[in-house]
């Protein structure tokens, strides 16, 4: 069966959210980045929001590595 609509599958399947999973954008090491908590200090990259191109080479900002939460500056 295929579903042709503009309402997410959230909506129609009722799947929630884990609010576990919540995702924070952040400032880091003069990028702003979107992460999830995971334990401690410890937070998962998402995905990197920067008008610089050569922090999307950085594998320092590579979606899915992980960052240690002392350095982290303004959460927004």
């Amino acid at each position: 069966m295929i579903i042709y609509t503009i309402v997410p599958p959230e909506v129609i399947f009722n799947q929630q959210e884990s609010s576990e999973q919540k995702s924070q954008c952040i400032a880091y090491n003069g990028n702003f980045l979107e992460v999830t908590h995971m334990s401690g200090t410890k937070y998962k990259i998402n995905r990197v929001i920067s008008t610089d191109l050569n922090t999307y080479l950085d594998p320092n900002f590579q979606p899915g590595s992980t960052i240690e939460g002392s350095e982290i500056g303004i959460q927004f």
